[in-house]
């Protein structure tokens, strides 16, 4: 069979429940020229007979016996991929049937130095709306991506194959925001574009990963995850410090969750010492301040 035009991945593990349903919104696309490459990152659960009951020749099925973690089985995706475009889904997503027609559409009347075209999203919870993203980003977004970043998720980007083969791997050792952090080297690199429409339901289910939570757990690796992009991208940082500014407020900010004041107070001055005249700075300074007050009053009340 020729080369297709878009290489689809899927890693997936334990996801039995929601996988097929990923499958599904790729095959009921308008635009068939695609593969789907679908990785079992170590699955226990009953996903290889879901992926191998399917009958359909585009469909490529990898395992990993051993769970290596989603950035590895995306690397494998990648480098097993033969289209010229690279799309991705997360097992518990899934594409509205136009969303590759869109983007590839859009990706073919674009110059070649665009490499990464997003889309929409609309985030749900149990089957019910919860809103919508809709950034209008586009363009020289690298200086936008080392704050807070614009494009996140896997789902809603289409990226021409050859950005990976000059750029490289999705970092494996990073364990909370592997997507913005390859979504930031191609805009250093490439410009940005998207398609106005959501094209992908995002689904907050249960199951989502507790490394994006809230929880002690999750607000550490998410300090962690800060600090390793300031030193990843350590001379952007230097010419843009009201960048840096913004991501020392946010590494303050989740010390203040976890009760580390000391470190809370620390990373805000150095906020304040890198670039003084950031608003986000002073907004997430007043929101600690804050959930000091709220945390004080309620110790104070049970006592």
């Amino acid at each position: 069979m020729p080369n297709p035009k878009v290489s689809v991945i899927i890693p997936t593990k334990n996801r039995e429940e929601y996988v097929s349903r990923a499958v599904n919104s790729v095959l009921a696309q308008t635009f068939g020229d695609f593969e789907i490459i679908i990785i079992s990152d170590g699955s226990t659960d009953n996903t290889d007979s879901v992926i191998r009951s399917y009958d359909d020749k585009r469909i490529i099925y990898l395992k990993f016996n051993v769970s290596k973690g989603a950035a590895a089985a995306r690397n494998y995706g990648v480098r097993t991929a033969k289209g010229e475009y690279l799309a991705f889904l997360d097992d518990d997503d899934e594409w509205l049937p136009e969303k590759l027609a869109m983007q590839v559409d859009a990706m073919e009347r674009s110059s070649p130095d665009v490499g990464l075209i997003y889309t929409w999203m609309d985030i749900y919870a149990g089957g019910k709306f919860i809103k919508r993203i809709a950034h209008k980003a586009k363009g020289d977004m690298f200086r936008e991506m080392l704050g807070v970043p614009v494009i996140r998720g896997f789902s809603n980007v289409l990226i021409r194959k050859a950005v990976f083969d000059r750029l490289g791997d999705f970092d494996e050792n990073l364990r909370r925001g592997i997507d913005s952090d390859m979504w930031r080297r191609i805009a250093k690199y490439y410009k940005v574009d998207y398609v106005p429409e959501a094209l992908v339901k995002y689904d907050l289910t249960e199951n989502r990963s507790r490394i994006s939570s809230q929880d002690r757990q999750g607000l550490e690796i998410a300090i962690q995850t800060e600090k390793v992009k300031l030193e990843k991208f350590k001379e952007d940082y230097l010419k843009n410090p009201d960048r840096k500014a913004e991501i020392y407020a946010m590494i303050a900010y989740d010390f203040s969750k976890l009760d580390g004041w000391g470190e809370c107070v620390k990373y805000f001055g150095e906020a304040l010492k890198v670039w003084p005249y950031t608003a986000q700075v002073y907004l997430l300074a007043l929101k600690a301040a804050a959930h000091k007050i709220k945390r004080t009053l309620t110790r104070a009340a049970i006592k």
